[in-house]
């Protein structure tokens, strides 16, 4: 006969699972920004074409750069543009500062709007950031500037979520942490971009119509991203809510499970 386990060992009675901040407070993560079952991955089903993941990393690398590029747009240009802003060019770090800060805010709240439109259509909302914000800088004033910044924040706090949510669908696990960093490699990549590209232009126009051409092209972008929305945005919930009093809600998750916590630091 089968031996029966005592009452108390811990095989018939596992220890019952800490429930985490967003648990006690009756709101949980959307499903998009976590580790999906294999039932839940449409595009796991079977292992992922070689095409598809190159593409996909592609796609996403092209985004982050551009994302990076914008963010460094101002600090290229501050030199050439600061004494007809009116500003001296020393104070960009008081713009660099202000476009981090939207960053952080809009990257904790990117889960709720991953879950909604799903991670490609968040994409192409940081596309068009970029590109209406740099367009912006036409006006050529302090309010116009810190306008390019606040989009071009959003943008940048948009990406790394919706990337590693689209990344974490088509990776093989054994390769996952090689796609993850080559994926990265967008941001010098951007960064090296605005560097010889943005001089370039001023060289051969005024810094306000280089920023309109920069917003220009990067509206083609979504050339490269729109296809991809049938492929990874079929599991988001139109109907989900999308609250401002859920930014504080990651920090809050992490600094309640002390194994979250131990990794963050």
């Amino acid at each position: 006969p089968t031996r029966r386990c005592s009452e108390f060992h811990p095989c018939c009675h596992p220890r019952p699972r800490r429930r985490g901040f967003l648990h006690q407070q009756g709101w949980s993560l959307s499903p998009m920004t976590l580790p999906l079952l294999r039932e839940q991955q449409p595009v796991l089903h079977r292992p992922a074409s070689t095409w598809l993941l190159v593409s996909t990393i592609v796609m996403a690398v092209a985004v982050q750069s551009l994302t990076a590029m914008s963010i460094l747009v101002p600090t290229v240009l501050a030199p050439v543009a600061a004494s007809e802003i009116g500003v001296q060019a020393s104070r960009i770090g008081i713009l660099v500062a202000f476009i981090y800060f939207v960053a952080i805010a809009t990257g904790l709240m990117c889960d709720t709007l991953i879950a909604r439109f799903g991670p490609v259509r968040v994409f192409e909302i940081a596309v068009v950031l970029v590109a209406v914000g740099l367009a912006s800088g036409f006006g050529g004033n302090l309010g116009a500037v810190f306008f390019l910044g606040a989009l071009a924040g959003a943008a940048t706090g948009f990406v790394n979520p919706a990337s590693s949510t689209i990344l974490l669908q088509v990776s093989p696990p054994q390769y996952r942490s090689l796609i993850f960093s080559i994926k990265q490699t967008g941001v010098p990549l951007g960064s090296a971009i605005a560097s010889v590209l943005i001089p370039a232009l001023v060289q051969t126009m005024h810094w306000r119509d280089a920023v309109l051409v920069l917003g220009a092209g990067s509206a083609f972008v979504l050339v490269v991203v729109a296809p991809f929305r049938s492929t990874y945005d079929r599991n988001r919930n139109p109907h989900q809510r999308i609250r401002l009093s859920a930014i504080g809600a990651p920090i809050a998750e992490i600094l309640s499970r002390h194994e979250l916590l131990t990794l963050a630091l």
